[in-house]
């Protein structure tokens, strides 16, 4: 009798859980930990369902839970199978995922599994000391997981399904540690051989581009400078971009290139004040700003009064700004004056550069009056002393104070600063928005362990129940708390957007971008609801990084400041091409309602950063965008209508 009891309560308790599509977002978005509910989800009729299950367990990225997409990987659908395989990698789970590549047959999910082996393996160990050491190395790489994976993955590239060979690219550049942009590994021969033997074949752009990071990796440029050349006259702009950017020696042609982020790093890789000098006029304002930077540094010592005429000139502010830089550290005398009409600009962001010049010029008188500017970006450029950090602390701008934080490490007189520090934490833990100044938060705390005060104890222990485990971690560290379990918490979980708001949405986009809502829900719902709310319009783009990305969207014009009163949910798994659009984030899950697009494809995004909608129309506009280009209106329109 009790167990038929069990049994009903079992049951029972199993048919409440919800099922259907929305029901599995919304577990993914409270970042739901029961593996019951997961593996029902996984075992739904519902095949959409049971893809968004595959997928919410990946983002989770808990290897516990993620030994439930082994399962996964035999689901009969393909787009189930596929999902399994993608959060496999990215939540790491120990899994013979070359046998699981050589049994299946379908190419997307292939692709997926190549992928996920190179992102979990990880990269070869530093070599060993003394002979021994060294042919254990080259064991490990003939016959060990590594090499085993490595074997895989340079079969998977010559495989005649393109999408499986862009799979395995995209597993190689993850194996060698190129995604993260560093050096990485060197190709050896035979692998640099068939990297070069696929990119003279194919014809997929997205290939191409892959292939040409792993031979742009510096190890390989010397061997590969033939290969790479060939791909400089490429009829795509960011194959060019990647061909010419790799290039082991300069390439002056692609000075005058169609494109501008190709005529970019022409003149970077080209060098000389010639090239540079040339580009001054480019019609690209990323391309003559740049270039007036590379004439401006001082190891290449282009000509000063050149410099001097650019800081005087009627064009538009940027090159002017750019150029008053250069000029403070190469002829003080010169700058100066120049530095003073800088400062009272309209522009504020002309008023910040001018700041930045004073600080190189050691303008003292200049950078007292700038480091009361009301613009607070201004105030920041001209933070130079004790006084203007302590003043800054009472600006209402998480820039400025993180800042002003960090002017104050290691501060002979901190313990004079203790009410300062103290009571701007206290207002900063009272706003609405405080998990999103965390920054600034966790700078105030470090500066409060420096003062050695057990007073000081007992006024910072409530901050170890913060609700953003960073900020309570690092007031345990004053008080001697478990900082380990403190790091352990959950941040709470914000509310995630009803079913018909999502199915309103579904579909959507604005005027220049597609929404994709199948991709990030709870994130494209934030953006909606901003856009509607009207938040983003007239805030501006504040962080230009040419080949890389425009970030933009802050209500304080900076890096620090939320767009969001409460953080947004990391859904990631998107790729960073160009035109695709992100969130900014302060680590997992802390997304604060900036926005940054992608300015080239840039994979070593991939997996840490949403991916919420992709240009549609207008993508060469993204290269006319500079500092403090406006965001004037933001429209959320069904598709198809106005």
């Amino acid at each position: 009798m009790p167990v038929s009891w069990v049994v009903a309560v079992a049951v029972q308790a199993a048919m409440a859980v919800e099922v259907t599509p929305y029901a599995v977002r919304r577990a993914e978005h409270e970042r739901v930990r029961d593996p019951a509910r997961w593996r029902t989800y996984l075992a739904a009729p519902d095949t959409q369902a049971r893809r968004l299950a595959a997928r919410a367990i990946g983002r989770l990225e808990d290897p516990a839970l993620g030994t439930l997409l082994v399962g996964a990987l035999r689901d009969p659908v393909p787009a189930v199978r596929r999902e399994a395989a993608w959060g496999i990698g990215q939540a790491k789970v120990e899994h013979d995922l070359v046998a699981a590549y050589e049994a299946e047959r379908h190419a997307a999910v292939r692709a997926a599994l190549l992928e996920a082996m190179g992102r979990r393996t990880p990269p070869p160990a530093p070599p060993r000391e003394g002979l021994v050491g060294a042919v254990r190395d080259a064991a490990e790489r003939a016959f060990g997981e590594t090499g085993r994976v490595r074997r895989t993955l340079l079969a998977g590239l010559v495989d005649s399904s393109t999408v499986v060979a862009t799979g395995a690219a995209y597993g190689l550049l993850a194996q060698l540690g190129r995604t993260r942009e560093a050096d990485g590994e060197a190709l050896p021969d035979g692998a640099r051989q068939t990297v070069g033997a696929v990119l003279e074949r194919t014809s997929d752009t997205t290939l191409r581009a892959l292939l040409l990071r792993m031979l742009g990796a510096p190890g390989n440029r010397g061997a590969s400078a033939y290969t790479i050349g060939r791909f400089t006259d490429d009829a795509d702009d960011v194959v060019r971009w990647l061909a010419v950017s790799t290039m082991p020696f300069g390439f002056p042609r692609a000075l005058g290139d169609r494109a501008p982020i190709v005529r970019l790093v022409a003149v970077g890789n080209n060098g000389g004040c010639d090239g540079a000098r040339a580009a001054l006029r480019d019609t690209s304002p990323h391309v003559a700003q740049f270039a007036v930077a590379v004439y401006g540094n001082a190891s290449m010592r282009c000509d000063v009064a050149r410099l001097d005429s650019l800081a005087r000139a009627a064009t538009p502010w940027p090159l002017r700004a750019e150029a008053l830089s250069a000029l403070a550290t190469r002829d003080t005398a010169r700058a100066r004056p120049l530095i003073a009409v800088a400062a009272r600009s309209r522009t504020w962001q002309e008023r910040a550069w001018a700041a930045r010049a004073a600080v190189a010029a050691r303008d003292t008188a200049t950078l007292r009056t700038l480091a009361r500017d009301p613009e607070p970006n201004v105030a920041l450029a001209a933070l130079v002393t004790r006084d203007d950090a302590i003043a800054a602390l009472g600006r209402d701008h998480a820039g400025l104070v993180l800042a002003a934080a960090a002017k104050l490490k290691g501060d002979p007189s901190l313990r004079t600063a203790l009410p300062a520090l103290l009571a701007t934490l206290e207002r900063l833990t009272r706003r609405p928005d405080a998990l999103t100044w965390r920054d600034p938060r966790v700078a105030i705390l470090e500066r409060l362990s420096e003062v050695r005060d057990p007073a000081l104890v007992a006024r910072v222990r409530r901050w170890t129940s913060d609700a953003d485990p960073a900020v309570a971690v690092a007031a345990a560290r004053i008080t001697g708390g478990d900082t380990v379990a403190i790091a352990r918490r959950a941040l709470p979980v914000p509310p995630f957007p009803d079913a018909g708001t999502l199915d309103a949405l579904r579909g959507l986009g604005t005027i220049e971008l597609e929404l994709l809502t199948d991709d990030a829900p709870a994130t494209v719902a934030t953006i909606a609801r901003l856009a509607r709310a009207r938040a983003y319009e007239g805030t501006t783009f504040h962080r230009i990084v040419p080949s890389f990305v425009l970030q933009g969207g802050s209500p304080g014009a900076d890096e620090y400041d939320p767009r969001t009163p409460y953080f947004m949910r990391d859904e990631v798994g998107g790729r960073h091409r160009r035109g695709t659009w992100g969130i900014s984030t302060r680590g997992r899950d802390t997304g604060d309602g900036q926005l940054f697009v992608n300015l080239v494809d840039n994979p070593r995004l991939d997996h840490d950063y949403t991916v919420f909608a992709r240009t549609v129309a207008g993508t060469a506009l993204l290269d006319r965008v500079t500092e403090g280009t406006v965001i004037e209106r933001v429209v959320v329109v069904p598709r198809g209508g106005r």
